[in-house]
C-alpha cells in the first residue's frame, strides 16, 4: 500500500548523495543488522524516491557493497517480507526482464501440467 501512495514517483531529480545514503540505510537495517529487518526503514525508501532514483540506489548498493540488493535480501532475515521486496526490487532494477522471465516461468509451468 505504501508503494502505490508514493508521493516522489514522478521526481525528475535524482541524486547520487541520496543514492550512496539510500544505499547504506537499506545495509544497515538489513544486511548490516544483527537483528530482524526493520521493513519501515526499506518501505520508507521505496515509496519516497522515484523510480530512477532507486535504481542509482541500488547500482550504488552494488558498488559500495560489491553484490545486488536481490542477494542481500536472500541472504537476509526478511521472511513473508523478502518475497515481495523481491518482486519489487527486481521490477524496478529490469522491468522488461523480469516480466520476461516471469512469462517464461509460466509458460513453462503450463507445459509441464499439460
Amino acid at each position: 500500500m505504501a508503494l502505490s501512495a508514493s508521493h516522489k514517483a514522478h521526481q525528475v531529480d535524482i541524486s547520487l548523495h541520496i543514492s550512496k545514503c539510500d544505499a547504506r540505510r537499506l545495509y544497515e537495517t538489513g544486511e548490516g543488522s544483527l537483528g530482524a529487518t526493520d521493513e519501515a526503514v526499506v518501505l520508507e525508501t521505496l515509496s519516497k524516491r522515484s523510480i530512477q532514483q532507486l535504481k542509482l540506489t541500488f547500482l550504488s548498493y552494488k558498488h559500495i557493497y560489491g553484490h545486488d540488493y536481490t542477494k542481500s535480501i536472500k541472504r537476509g532475515n526478511y521472511g513473508q517480507f523478502g518475497k515481495a521486496l523481491m518482486v519489487v526490487v527486481k521490477c524496478i532494477c529490469n522491468q522488461a526482464h523480469y516480466y520476461a522471465k516471469s512469462s517464461e516461468e509460466t509458460t513453462t509451468e503450463g507445459l509441464k501440467t499439460h
